[in-house]
């Protein structure tokens, strides 16, 4: 009974070890085509956003968790990207995704590139958004063109929200980019 026993242990820890190299192989081989090319994506919520200035009031500004909207006056906000890699990666575009009810106001999104090393930033991506005439759909997705610019690991994208007027919602924004310079 013993030795019928051990067998089966012995079938059981060889299988757990075969499914554990399978697994590390397919892992690495998944790694690789992911960074030999394709659009990959980072999406950013309503609830990753922060109002830039701490001086906006609560009662102005909303940040509902799937997105952020401003009742009165100019609202901004910010958010950072964070590629989930370790390599440079090039920025390919950047999406918005909104919905403007308001004829008076407008919601733009720039997305940044900053430089802590050299305390500056750049503009990756121009501003995107709305006009003064509203929208009627309801999420909109606004996409800019393309951009083309390298972040390295030294340095970090962000994007910064503005918003004026009521009736207006950002969702939230999906950079595209690939691996690579």
């Amino acid at each position: 009974m013993k030795r019928a026993n051990w067998s089966w242990k012995t079938v059981l820890l060889a299988v757990v070890m075969l499914s554990t190299v399978v697994g590390v192989v397919w892992a690495g081989l998944h790694e690789k085509a992911q960074a030999a090319g394709g659009t990959q994506k980072v999406t950013l919520a309503g609830a990753d956003f922060i109002p830039y200035d701490d001086g906006t009031d609560g009662n102005d500004w909303k940040n509902a968790g799937d997105f952020v909207a401003c009742d009165l006056g100019n609202c901004a906000f910010v958010a950072p990207v964070v590629f989930p890699c370790l390599s440079s990666v090039t920025v390919e575009r950047f999406k918005v995704h909104l919905y403007d009810g308001s004829a008076c106001g407008y919601a733009y999104a720039t997305l940044h590139r900053s430089k802590p090393s050299k305390g500056s930033s750049t503009t990756l991506g121009s501003q995107l958004g709305t006009t003064f005439e509203g929208t009627t759909a309801d999420p909109t997705t606004l996409t800019s063109g393309p951009i083309n610019k390298v972040v390295w690991p030294s340095q970090r994208a962000y994007v910064s929200v503005t918003i004026t007027g009521p009736s207006i919602k950002v969702y939230g924004i999906t950079v595209e980019y690939h691996r690579g310079s």
